[in-house]
């Protein structure tokens, strides 16, 4: 599959599953937008937005920012819907303004030198630099290859939280009500109160609530908290498969929503 506009071809592996955005393209604007949704992603991407772009040369300066608040919306409109996507713009930008959307949006082209057609995305951690091929036929424009970069496994990281399972927290509750407070009431002195109390808390805490070791990984989405993390055993957790969707879903807006605070 290919997204061509303008002189510029974007070629895509033909067995992707893709969709093309036609409600985001404009007459005016020879841009072409596709949505990728690959058999496997890096984290924490879900699907991929591909633009193919040709911003003509000889134009003005205010014709540059109607471009860039067009891509700018566009953008805008695909990653509030889709907040975790990849994002890969690749075209013949000539003396296009790309430094406010490379900001915008932490984009950073893939290329080695500069030249007028670029690529660029969010994702050039996973990418090595463009490579420059010949040109195809007649052209007079380099052809860019970008490659991923071989996969790394990356290292797990432990860390120690608390069994907080429904069943854990009802059992904390009947020990706290159950509870006999008399070491507390009857110490001397403040010190000796919260010493006592903490104490009795710190008796309880582990004996309903164990500390446990899980494994994370840098990959992990940041909304993938160790509560949803510690689902329990494979059986248990396709029984549970719905509630474990509905606390990612949670767990996900409460991230977005506290990050534009």
């Amino acid at each position: 599959m290919n997204l061509q506009g303008g002189g510029v071809v974007v070629y895509v592996q033909s067995n992707l599953h893709s969709k093309r955005l036609i409600h985001l393209e404009e007459d005016d604007k020879e841009v072409l937008w596709l949505k990728l949704f690959p058999k496997r992603l890096p984290r924490p991407f879900s699907c991929i937005f591909v633009a193919g772009i040709y911003f003509p040369p000889g134009k003005t300066v205010t014709e540059g920012k109607d471009m860039t608040n067009y891509l700018t919306q566009c953008l805008d409109t695909l990653l509030t819907e889709n907040p975790s996507a990849g994002i890969l713009l690749a075209g013949d930008f000539n003396n296009l303004d790309l430094k406010t959307l490379c900001r915008n949006f932490s984009l950073r082209p893939t290329r080695v030198k500069n030249i007028l057609d670029q690529i660029i995305t969010n994702m050039a951690s996973l990418y090595n630099l463009a490579i420059y091929l010949p040109p195809l036929g007649k052209s007079d424009h380099q052809c860019l290859l970008v490659k991923p970069k071989i996969r790394v496994k990356m290292k797990a990281i432990l860390r120690k939280v608390r069994t907080m399972r429904p069943n854990n927290i009802a059992t904390l509750t009947i020990r706290l009500n159950n509870r006999n407070w008399d070491k507390v009431l009857t110490a001397q002195g403040i010190n000796q109160k919260v010493e006592k109390f903490n104490q009795e808390l710190t008796t309880i805490l582990e004996q309903t609530m164990p500390i446990k070791t899980i494994r994370m990984y840098p990959s992990n989405k940041p909304w993938l908290i160790p509560h949803i993390k510690d689902m329990g055993d494979m059986m248990k957790y396709k029984q549970l498969q719905e509630k474990t969707v509905l606390l990612i879903s949670k767990a996900k807006m409460n991230y977005y929503r506290q990050k534009q605070l």
